[in-house]
């Protein structure tokens, strides 16, 4: 059944996307919010693994793309009533590419870009959870809560899987930059819905602490993973509209309207929408798909 649906889906997105004019009207009067993590001409193993890179050309191309339909927005002021559609960059876990090859490409273009991070990570305080999880444990563990001993039982045995994360000696100059601001990722890149109450804002706030140190600190937040049930719920969101997170942010693609929010949806885009019929395709079949989930899941009373 599952197949058959996505099958469905799928024929849908395929012919809604043939005209220019019915893909403008489609995301008429919404905020279109993209969410990348790399952009690097030498990917890590991690990063090829789950299709988390774009190659340089084709993160520009798929820039030049958007500005067919799209203005570039500011990402740091979506808090701020919004009169018109636009689309906006946003990049997970502070991957080196993002903010040296990809910033290269963004300056080129004129484009503003908002860079989730987790300070653990990019003050070399910790390893990457995501990948020395895998490492650690095998694949499909990372979504779980981390053991207590795990920093001290890791050891980079595979350098060559490990995505590079962007240094605090690097990130200093980049914070300077006009088209570039920083939100907050955790404190490592943990499922908030495996960490306690008291430790998911321990998490944030310790984050945050660091954050604060850099220029172009946006105060919005994102959740790890960032997919709903699984990552994030209706505990979580509570907790987080305590902090003192301006907005917050999911990976769940849905529909964001003009009126003001504090919560946001991000779509994506893969390396392999390499024409314009690629890149309307994908999002009009992420459109298509969350907005019967998003129904579904608001008839189960759940979040997203």
């Amino acid at each position: 059944m599952k197949k058959l649906i996505v099958t469905i889906f799928r024929g849908i997105a395929r012919v809604l996307s043939i005209s220019d004019n019915l893909f403008r009207f489609m995301f008429k009067n919404e905020s279109l919010i993209l969410c990348y993590h790399n952009v690097s001409s030498k990917p890590s193993g991690f990063e090829i693994l789950y299709d988390l890179n774009h190659p340089p050309e084709v993160f520009e191309r798929q820039i030049k793309i958007l500005r067919k339909f799209f203005e570039f927005g500011d990402p740091c002021e979506l808090s701020a009533p919004r009169n018109q559609s636009k689309v906006y960059l946003t990049f997970d876990d502070g991957f080196k590419g993002s903010l040296t090859e990809g910033l290269e490409i963004l300056e080129r273009n004129n484009v503003k870009s908002l860079h989730f991070l987790n300070m653990s990570t990019v003050n070399e305080v910790e390893p990457y959870w995501v990948s020395a999880c895998i490492e650690l444990y095998g694949e499909n563990n990372f979504l779980e809560k981390p053991t207590d001993n795990w920093i001290k039982e890791f050891e980079f045995k595979e350098k060559d899987f490990h995505p590079q994360i962007i240094s605090t000696s690097e990130i200093g100059g980049i914070s300077e930059n006009s088209l570039v601001c920083f939100g907050n990722h955790l404190w490592n890149h943990y499922n908030a819905t495996k960490l306690s109450d008291e430790d998911l804002i321990i998490s944030f706030d310790k984050n945050e602490k660091e954050l604060l140190k850099l220029n172009n600190n946006s105060g919005f937040f994102a959740y790890p993973f960032g997919q709903p049930i699984t990552c994030y719920n209706l505990r979580t969101n509570q907790i987080m509209e305590k902090t003192s997170a301006r907005a917050i942010f999911t990976a769940f693609a849905s529909a964001n309207s003009l009126m003001e929010t504090k919560y946001f949806y991000r779509y994506s885009l893969s390396a392999s929408a390499l024409s314009c019929s690629d890149v309307k395709y994908e999002l009009i079949y992420q459109k298509v798909r969350s907005f019967f989930l998003k129904h579904f899941l608001e008839l189960k009373n759940e979040v997203i």
